[in-house]
């Protein structure tokens, strides 16, 4: 569209009838325009070009983020296979989470201390 414009313009002042040192000047006038017109548009392109491989290295740091925090969450060190099984002391109704271990017979609640007897036949019902 500008081209198109700068060369109707130029065209314009030809065939406008000055004489040739107007034109010239006229002409010469139009382009110092156009190439301050050019030098603009590339400036403006360099800034966007910076802003957005700040963006791009911003968004790479958030997804490398983003990797860590989904592979701390979702993959965990833990056994796969480890379950856990809800218990409720019922000396205090204290409530905690234990890894299911058979070989674990009774434990201390973390709330009140007392020795909790744990019946691992009783959980295996549940499922």
């Amino acid at each position: 569209m500008f081209n198109k414009k700068f060369e109707e313009t130029l065209s314009q002042i030809t065939n406008s009838g000055y004489d040739e040192k107007t034109t010239i000047f006229l002409k010469t006038a139009l382009l110092d325009l156009a190439m301050e017109h050019v030098q603009d548009m590339k400036s403006l392109e360099n800034k966007y070009k910076n802003r957005i491989e700040i963006c791009e290295t911003r968004l790479d740091k958030m997804e490398e983020q983003f990797q860590r925090l989904e592979k701390e969450l979702f993959e965990s060190d833990l056994d796969e296979e480890a379950e856990f099984e809800p218990i409720t002391c019922p000396y205090c109704n204290a409530n905690f989470m234990i890894q299911r271990d058979h070989s674990i017979m009774e434990l201390e609640c973390p709330e009140c201390k007392n020795t909790i007897e744990l019946d691992w036949g009783a959980f295996d019902d549940d499922m």
